[in-house]
């Protein structure tokens, strides 16, 4: 086991070093890894929304970028609810955390 956790990087040994088997740890890489999970996918999609500013684009195309990273983001980690009304409140929980996000990288 400690030449397993030895062999990889630090950020994904922090991820599986408290599994207890060797099987556990190639389980959980293999679903982080391979595609088959939107593990890595939505860890993208945050990455690129927390880094992404206006820069050279207009306000527009920076609103269209942000909107289509947070239609990603329901995609590849969509909230399961048994009704209608609880994805209305999730929307109106997380509205605010958009806007600040948006209102925090244009330029003025």
């Amino acid at each position: 086991m400690v030449w397993l956790l030895g062999s990889m990087e630090p950020s994904v040994c922090e991820q599986v070093e408290n599994l207890q088997t060797p099987a556990e740890v190639w389980k959980e890489i293999g679903e982080q890894f391979s595609g088959k999970t939107n593990k890595m996918q939505v860890t993208r999609v945050l990455h690129e929304m927390r880094n992404l500013k206006q820069g050279q684009r207009s306000i527009i195309e920076y609103a269209g970028e942000l909107k289509r990273l947070y239609r990603d983001l329901e995609f590849f980690h969509p909230f399961k609810c048994d009704d209608h009304s609880g994805m209305i409140r999730l929307r109106e929980w997380f509205q605010p955390i958009l806007v600040q996000t948006f209102f925090e990288r244009i330029k003025f």
